[in-house]
């Protein structure tokens, strides 16, 4: 996992921005969690000094047009491997070629990039939960249709910056 310390500028823009959003529609937390996501965006663009988009279909643009999704929980402690993450059954058709995964402690102090997979990958290896059910290890009530998956199954976010320096490569091939 990579710790990212949060800043106080980080926290009022995703305080802003999760205003200016409200609440989505199908939202499992009535954007509740709005901030923490777009906390999640901003740790993720600081790792790998980029921007954020905040489109609906990505979140994060490289430069040689990778779109990640960035998906992000809160947590009151730093999260073990075998804490799950999952992707809403509403989203699998969402057009971007990563999705990285992030918690954030609920006093936004810090967070982690616990680890991403490409979108196929993932929907290939994550197991599907109807709602209702209940998730085997924590016995969580899966509260939406979703695909869940542990963390120490994700690709190590180190190697994201494997998918960056080849993304930051080729942009400069083409100019």
């Amino acid at each position: 996992m990579i710790e990212i310390e949060i800043t106080d500028e980080m926290r009022k823009s995703a305080f802003d921005k999760s205003m200016e959003m409200g609440q989505l529609r199908n939202s499992i937390t009535q954007g509740k969690h709005n901030e923490y996501g777009f906390l999640g965006e901003a740790m993720v663009a600081k790792y790998l000094d980029c921007d954020t988009n905040n489109t609906y279909e990505y979140d994060i643009i490289l430069q040689d047009g990778t779109r990640l999704e960035v998906k992000t929980k809160p947590t009151p402690h730093k999260p073990p491997d075998w804490y799950e993450v999952n992707l809403s059954a509403l989203n699998p058709n969402q057009q971007c070629d990563y999705y990285v995964f992030c918690r954030i402690m609920k006093d936004k102090s810090k967070g982690w990039i616990v680890g991403y997979d490409s979108r196929e990958d993932y929907l290939k290896t994550a197991k599907f939960y109807k709602r209702g059910e209940k998730f085997s290890r924590s016995e969580y009530t899966v509260r939406s249709d979703c695909y869940i998956k542990e963390i120490k199954n994700l690709q190590h976010p180190k190697k994201l910056l494997d998918i960056d320096s080849r993304a930051k490569y080729r942009a400069h091939e083409v100019e």
